[in-house]
């Protein structure tokens, strides 16, 4: 796997990753703070989700990392943040966001916590 950082003046926002079939994704690097609440979603930069597009990435998502823990990954469809679930919200730049449930990976239906949330009803 090869790791392209994004930055944007000077500044880490995720990261271009080009997986061993050739397939690149683009994961943004957030923490659970940065959830936009009201909507409990997850905002992109509109300039961001355009450069994916530009560079032929048809997967993008989030990366949130919590200390030491394991990170959780969202991963979606770059046109579901242009699809009717979307939204458009302009924070300190415009951005586009999905929420969480329109994430077609999360650790929400990741086999383990299926598992683990049975074992603990």
């Amino acid at each position: 796997m090869h790791f392209t950082p994004h930055k944007v003046n000077g500044k880490f926002y995720g990261g271009w990753y080009e997986l061993a079939s050739g397939r690149t994704v683009y994961l943004a690097h957030r923490t659970a703070g940065e959830v936009y609440r009201r909507k409990m979603a997850w905002c992109l930069d509109n300039r961001t989700l355009r450069e994916a597009q530009a560079r032929g990435v048809d997967v993008v998502g989030v990366v949130v990392r919590s200390g030491k823990k394991l990170p959780h990954v969202y991963l979606a469809w770059l046109a579901d943040f242009y699809g009717p679930a979307s939204f458009i919200h302009f924070g300190d730049t415009p951005q586009r966001g999905l929420p969480m449930g329109c994430f077609r990976v999360h650790p929400g239906n990741t086999a383990a916590s299926i598992i683990s949330a049975a074992a603990l009803r």
